[in-house]
Formats: structure tokens, sequence, C-alpha cells
């Protein structure tokens, strides 16, 4: 029996240098001056620190229990777990536990039996309402806003001055809205496998799988003061899904003195059945979770219900060995997917071949010994297949007409043509269908070399790889003036990635003190070969979000930051090169930026597009794609003591630093900003400095926001180095002594402290440059190529969760 416990606390890692309520005054004094005028006192004002107000240290849990046996004719596993954890945001918790049951059975010497049973529990607070995005800092909030006023109402702009607010109060919209979401989740598989003449064996597998999602979001009613809703509402939603598999495999094994061959033939399927509701009441009677409409309510419910999905599989796999030095092997199989491509496109073919040679298993090896005591040479080549994206997107969908507000119709169920023509009634085509929409296919050749040196002391393995992916599914955005909100899913072309993946360790012990230190280091480099599936050259995605899918609210709003085209890497980052800043205004007016003045960016421009600068001067400014990727493991024993120590890093990588820009401009008039915007040139009484000017203040006293763009276009100011080494994760334990185990009847007993995301040495000036991929609208519902967010890379948005730094201490006992 083992049991596992685990405690440990959270700390996030956060912007909290937004303005406070002096220097706050001080901005907008600048850029609205009517807000203070003439204000005699402000000590009354409040100070609000809305960040910690938001976010904080949070705690997480984590206990397991396991009972294992066996005997002869049976092997049992028994286990459990739970795990609790609060969040850093207010109000946010997940709490998940569950049981695993695991059995074999041997029935003399021709049958075994068996079954794997799980089920699990999440219950979470989502985050919903009015502030349901988190933001690693709070910049559209007011520091002399109250959380509470006096009343204890949420608080709003204080009376008496200038000030324009038109946001929410953010804690007081965290607690306006309630919601729990509950997933269960069962998974379950019984198998019987028979042993039959000629070397064969023959197995079954039938397995079930569920899962249920429930959700209540309560939005009570609220005043900000700017945002009122006086209408409470219950929503609703239901997800139900079930999936059935079944496995037939046949084996054959055999021996033929020095050849051993093994063969394999099977087929599977896979049926899927999927039912959803979505349900909104408002003017609900209570306010909890309860539907009570009454003669102010109006009812909506929606929902989708699949039993088709279905997914069969044939395959055959053949391997052969020689005296255990050289190896052969090949595959097949063939996979139809019969709700995601149309009649003519739902199957496809994938093949695989692998040989190895054992040269240490070779006479003439022996000569080495002992200085090399392993080497293995081998490769391979193979294809997979992706199917990842929604189903029928081969079809077309058809939807009731709806009202264009432009044409003064705003019913749901008609549409007009014109302003003021008539109603009619009907359906239409949403979505553009693609019969021709088919298999994604990875194609990889792999070479590696595998040894090791001094009696095991020193071991290694290098391998090459060479991947093309073709035909890649991706949802390509359609233009609103299409007529279309849908993306079209389609097959856009092929992505070449080439790289060396290295492994290098050291074991040894020297006395009582043993370790084992590694390094890995993987090189790559990925291009765009060709976008033969699209009508334009190139694909454009990321934006600098403040809210993920709002392109228009933000810094540099509705400026795609990525580009991805023939010959550049996937996602390289696109924009305005920045070469300098104009020291003066006559060199700023001479400039082919007529809005240009001391303090702001010059920005790359070529006489060819014109006199002044335009979009055609926009050039890849950026590559987020790291040529290394790299690793360090240490591991450490002395007498009772362990630790491990593991190192992550990546070199010559590019990262967007999309905060910057929330941190030194104010993205609309009455957002806040950090204390490095007090740092722009040209702001009070600064001259030029590092950092670019965010307006001009006119002749008339009033702001003139960022007319150059230093802040509102994409550019290279924001690009930046996003190498790193981080101590990601360090352990250290303390195995106690058998003399003290025996006289606690304990087999075995463990205690350990841990950390996650110690530190991290980087020239990158944002929180954290582990940033990984940000929102990508092609990416909405998670299908672009075979990878999520893969044209977002590097982009370090405001809209992304804060990197946490965990600290935790368990112990570990075996009975």
């Amino acid at each position: 029996m083992n049991f596992n416990v685990r405690y440990g606390i959270t700390k996030p890692l956060l912007v909290d240098d937004l303005l406070g309520k002096a220097d706050y005054i001080k901005l907008e004094n600048v850029i609205n001056p009517s807000y203070f005028k003439n204000a005699a006192h402000t000590d009354t004002l409040s100070n609000t620190d809305w960040v910690h107000a938001l976010y904080g240290n949070a705690y997480e849990q984590n206990y397991n229990l396991s009972v294992s046996g066996a005997t002869p004719a049976v092997n049992y596993l028994l286990s459990g777990f739970y795990n609790a954890q609060k969040g850093i945001f207010i109000r946010n918790y997940s709490n998940i536990g569950g049981a695993r049951i695991n059995t074999d059975y041997k029935l003399g010497n021709i049958f075994k039996i068996g079954e794997q049973i799980a089920f699990s529990q999440r219950k979470t607070a989502p985050l919903v309402g009015d502030e349901a995005q988190l933001h690693n800092a709070a910049f559209r909030t007011s520091p002399v806003i109250p959380i509470k006023s006096g009343d204890g109402s949420w608080g709003t702009v204080p009376p008496g001055y200038g000030i324009q607010f038109g946001a929410p109060n953010p804690v007081g919209a965290a607690w306006s809205a309630d919601a729990v979401d509950v997933q269960n989740n069962f998974q379950g598989n019984v198998y019987g496998e028979i042993k039959l003449p000629l070397h064969l064996n023959f197995r079954t597998t039938l397995g079930y799988s569920y899962y249920q999602e429930t959700q209540d979001y309560y939005q009570a009613p609220f005043n900000f003061g700017a945002v009122v809703n006086s209408t409470n509402a219950l929503n609703k939603m239901y997800n139900q899904n079930g999936q059935l598999l079944s496995n037939f495999v046949l084996t054959y094994d055999q021996e033929f003195g020095k050849h051993h061959v093994t063969a394999v033939a099977g087929y599977e399927e896979i049926s899927t059945k999927y039912n959803n509701l979505a349900s909104t009441v408002s003017a609900n009677g209570l306010p909890d979770f309860s539907i009570v409409t009454t003669s102010q309510s109006a009812t909506t419910a929606n929902g989708s219900y699949d039993p088709n999905s279905l997914i069969k599989s044939e395959f055959g796999r053949v391997n052969y060995s020689y005296d255990g030095r050289y190896y052969l092997s090949g595959s097949i199989r063939q996979d139809a997917n019969f709700t995601v491509f149309g009649p003519n496109k739902q199957r496809g073919t994938f093949t695989a071949a692998s040989a190895g040679w054992n040269i240490s298993n070779e006479d003439f090896f022996g000569s080495l010994l002992p200085v090399v005591n392993q080497l293995k040479l081998r490769g391979s080549y193979g294809t997979l297949g992706n199917s990842n994206v929604p189903p029928y997107t081969f079809a077309a969908f058809y939807g009731p007409y709806s009202g264009v507000a432009g044409f003064n119709n705003t019913s749901v169920n008609a549409a007009n043509f014109a302003p003021g023509a008539p109603l009619y009634i009907g359906s239409s085509i949403n979505t553009i269908p693609n019969s021709n929409l088919h298999w994604e296919s990875v194609r990889e050749t792999n070479i590696g070399l595998d040894g090791e040196l001094l009696k095991g002391k020193v071991y290694f393995s290098v391998e090459w790889y060479n991947k093309t992916t073709k035909d890649m599914l991706y949802a390509l955005p359609l233009p609103p003036n299409s007529g279309y909100s849908a993306p079209f899913f389609t097959n856009i072309g092929s992505v070449s990635s080439k790289g060396l993946d290295v492994l290098l360790g050291y074991k040894d012990k020297t006395g009582d003190l043993g370790y084992d230190i590694s390094a890995t280091a993987g090189f790559n480099t990925n291009k765009v070969t060709n976008l033969d599936g699209i009508a334009t050259d190139a694909l454009y995605d990321g934006y600098n979000y403040y809210n993920n899918g709002n392109e228009g609210y933000g810094v540099m709003a509705n400026q795609p930051i990525t580009i991805t085209k023939n010959g550049l890497p996937f996602g390289s980052f696109y924009g305005y090169k920045v070469v300098g800043m104009f020291k003066t205004d006559a060199e700023a007016a001479a400039s082919a930026q007529p809005n240009a003045h001391a303090g702001d960016l010059i920005f790359a421009h070529d006489p060819k597009n014109g006199t002044s600068l335009s979009s055609a001067d926009q050039q890849v400014i950026g590559n987020p794609n790291p040529r290394l990727v790299y690793g360090i493991d240490i591991r450490l024993n002395y007498k009772g003591f362990d630790a491990a120590l593991l190192f992550n890093g990546v070199a010559g990588v590019d990262l967007f630093n999309g905060v910057k820009a929330y941190e030194q401009y104010p993205f609309v008039s009455d957002a806040n900003v950090t204390t490095k915007a007090l740092g722009d040139s040209y702001f009070g009484s600064n001259g030029i400095t590092g950092q670019p000017r965010m307006g001009i203040v006119k002749p008339d006293g009033t702001f003139s926001y960022d007319p150059n763009g230093n802040y509102t276009k994409v550019n290279s100011y924001f690009v930046e180095s996003g190498g790193y080494i981080k101590l990601k994760n360090l352990q250290v334990g303390y195995s106690l002594p058998s003399g003290v185990l025996d006289r606690l009847k304990i087999r075995s007993a463990r205690i350990f402290v841990m950390a996650n995301n110690l530190f991290a040495i980087t020239k990158y000036s944002g929180l954290d440059p582990e940033v990984g991929s940000a929102f990508s609208h092609a990416n909405l519902s998670g299908y672009v190529g075979n990878s999520v967010g893969v044209t977002t890379r590097g982009l370090d948005a405001v809209s992304q969760y804060p990197q946490n730094r965990i600290y935790s201490a368990g112990i570990d006992l075996n009975f």
C-alpha cells in the first residue's frame, strides 16, 4: 500500500506596479486634464490596489492512496486520489477526485481476462460575467475608485470630479456572477486473451468512456456606475459524450533459430454520441440555480445531438530481428473518419518502416570494450494522419434568416435585404462547404545513434529528423464582407521541420554520493514550403488582445501580429521595423512619417513604397520558433537524502512583448498604466528617454494619443530576445532509515519539499519568457494544423494567465 500527500502554496507572477493615486493623477493631468481640473482636495480619494484585490496567493493539496497485490493467478491495483486547488483569482477553485481499479486473471495457461475502470469528478468555479477574462494586470481600472463605497455598495467614480470611466468594478463583477461547473468522467474496458495453436494469440478489448458536464451560472443585477445590469439571468449548460471502443488483435510470435518474427493484424472501431443543451432564463424568480420563471422572464434554449461519429481502422505490423543484431519493422494502417470528411475523402492510408543495427553485439565490437559498452544505429520513415477538425465541415449548414442592424431590423428569425424593405422568413447557408477536405499527413524520417561508454557511466543519444506536414488542416478566417462568421476549414499546404536532438549524460557514485547528470539539446528550423490551398499568399493571426476574441479592443486594435507565408517560419512576427528614435522635430518633419515628433520611433521606409510610410513597409520583424531548446537534469543522492533539479531553456528565439504596450500607454482613455509610463519620452518634464512618447499635448491643452503609432502600430520595439534558462523544478527529499521504519512497521517513508518556476535568467523584460502561445482566432475551435496555437507562438499578450511559482511539501509512505 502506498500513501502520498502534498501541500503547496502558489504565488502568482504579476504586473503589480500599476499607478497609485498620486502618479495616476499626475498622468491624468496630462492626458485627461478635465479629470482633476480645479480639484482642491484629492487626499480623500481612494488608492485602490486592484491587482492584489483580484489576485493573491493560492494553495493546493493533493492525496493519493493505492493498494496492489498479486498471486500466480491474479494481479490487482486499487487507487484513489483527491486534489483541491484554490485559484490565484478571487472566487476561483478546482477540486477533483477519483478512483481506479485494474485486475488481471489467468484462467489456466490459455485464457487471460481483465478490466480497467476509472472514474473522476471535477468541480470548478469558472470565470464568468463581466470579468470573465483574466489579465496579468487589470489595466482597465482606476486607483481612485474604491472597491466598495461607504454604504456597502460597489465602488464607482467619485463624485465632484470630471473623471470619466466606462468599465465595471472588477471585484464587484466577480462577486455578482456565481457559477459551478461539474465534470464527470468514466472510463472502463474489459479484455480477453487466448493462446491459439500455431504460435498465435488473439486479444479483444471492449471499452466505454462517458463524459458529462453541467454548468450553472447565475448573473445577479449590478450597478457599477457607468456599467449597469438591472435584470438577473440564469444560464444552464449540459454536455454529454459517450464513446464505445472495440478492438481485435491477432498476433503471431515465433523464433526460428536466430530469427525472431512477430506479426500483428487488427481492427478497431470507435463510435461516439454527443448531446448538448444550453438554456438562458432572464428575470429569474430566485437568485440561485433554480429555474423559476416570472411574467418578465424570457427563455431561450439551443442544443445539438449527434449519434453518428464513427472511426474505423485496420492495421498490421511485422517485426523481424536476427541474432539480437539486426531489426526490421514495417506497418500499415487505414483509418476512416466518416463524419469529418466527405464520402470520397474519408479514408487515409499510412505506412511506416524502421531498421536497427545493434553494433555492440557484433564480434568485431569486442575490441572497443570496455570503453564502449553499447552502440545501436537506427532509422525510420513513416506517415501519420490527422483528422482533428469539427464534424461535417465538408457539408453546408443552413440556419434561419437573422436581422441586419444596419437595415433597421433586429429580428432573430426574418431578414430584409435593403433598408426598410419587407421582412422575409426563411433559411440561408451559414457555412461554406468543402467537399475536398481530406486527411492531413505528417511524413517523418529519423536517423539515430544510441550508446553507452565506460561501463554505462556515460550515455548518449543523437537523432536527426526531417518532418514534413502536408495538406495541413486549417480553420481559415473569412472577412466580414463574405457574409460568413464561421471559419472555412481547408487543407492549406505544407510545412517543413528539420532538426537534431542530442542527449548526453554521466552517472556514477563517489563514496556515499551518487549522481546522474544529463543534458538535452534540440536544434530545429521550420518553414512553410507552400500555401497552395488558399487564394492569398499569406495567413495572418495573433492580436494583442485585452479580452480574447475582441480584436478591436486593446492596443494595436484590429492588427494581426503574425504572418505565415511560403518560405518563412511558421507564425513569424510581422510589422514595422524600428530603426531609431527622432531626436528633433525637424528630423521628424523631414521623414516619411507626417505625424512624427521628437521622441517618436523611426520606422524603416522604402521610397519605392511612396513618399509616406504605408502598410507596404511592413516586414518580418521576429521569429518565435526557437533554434535551440535545451534542458539539464541533475539527480543526487547521499545516504538518505536525495535531490533533483530540472533546468530548461531556449535560445535563438524572439518574443513579442505585447504587455509592454499596455504598461507604457493607456490603451483606452480611462485605462491605467504602470510606473514605466512615467519614463516615456517627453512625458511631463522628460526629454528623450529610451521609451517612445505616448502622445502630444496640443496648443489647446488637449492630448493627442500616439499620432505616430509608437504603441498602436505593430512594430519591432516590442520584439525582444526570448532566450532563457529556468530552474523549472527543484525537489529535495529524505528517506527515513530502516531502523526507524521497522519500529513504525512501515516499509519506506520519504519526506520531500519542492518548488516550481523558481527563477529564470533572461534578458526578456516581461514577467516570464516561457510564454507559449496566445489566443488564436484561427484556432478558436482548437484546430490549426495538428497543434494548438501554432500561429501565435511567442506572443506575450496581457490576456494570458499569469505564471505561478509553487512551493510544496509532502510525504510518501509504503506499507
